[in-house]
């Protein structure tokens, strides 16, 4: 009887410790996005995040900032895509989070071009498996489905 009652109670605390667990990953999911957001949306990204937002995806982007520039931006949504990829971070907070911006980055044709010409150049022996940029790509690619939407209607909205 005695340890009948044991093992209930190390039930118990195994389920106390899963909860308390998964409630620690949340915030620490959510902080980790947050400061993501922070880095995303400071002051060293405005000209080329207002250049983005606030155009549609023919805006020309390569006129005002220059391949690594745009490929420091990017970088940004290559390493969020790496994180939810990995579940080092909550998909829905990331989606939550991050959608309109990757899907709007992503969207723009001199993006685009940044990154084929990025990948076109990597010589790497992981370039055909591991494509620079290719986590952003996927990931952009994978919200616009979730939406059911396109380029075209970003541009449209």
């Amino acid at each position: 009887v005695f340890s009948l009652y044991q093992l209930k109670e190390l039930v118990i605390q195994t389920k106390i410790q899963n909860e308390t667990l998964e409630q620690s990953r949340e915030v620490a999911s959510a902080d980790f996005l947050l400061r993501l957001g922070d880095n995303l949306h400071s002051s060293q990204y405005d000209s080329i995040t207002q250049a983005i937002q606030g155009h549609d995806g023919s805006y020309p982007l390569l006129s005002r900032f220059t391949d690594l520039e745009i490929e420091d931006y990017i970088s940004n949504f290559e390493d969020i895509a790496l994180f939810m990829k990995n579940n080092l971070v909550i998909a829905q907070m990331g989606y939550n989070n991050f959608s309109y911006d990757t899907e709007k980055t992503y969207c723009n044709k001199d993006v685009q071009n940044v990154i084929k010409n990025a990948q076109m150049v990597d010589k790497s022996s992981t370039a055909v498996t591991d494509l620079f940029y290719g986590n952003f790509q996927n990931l952009a690619i994978n919200f616009l489905n979730t939406e059911k939407q396109t380029c075209k209607d970003l541009d449209n909205q």
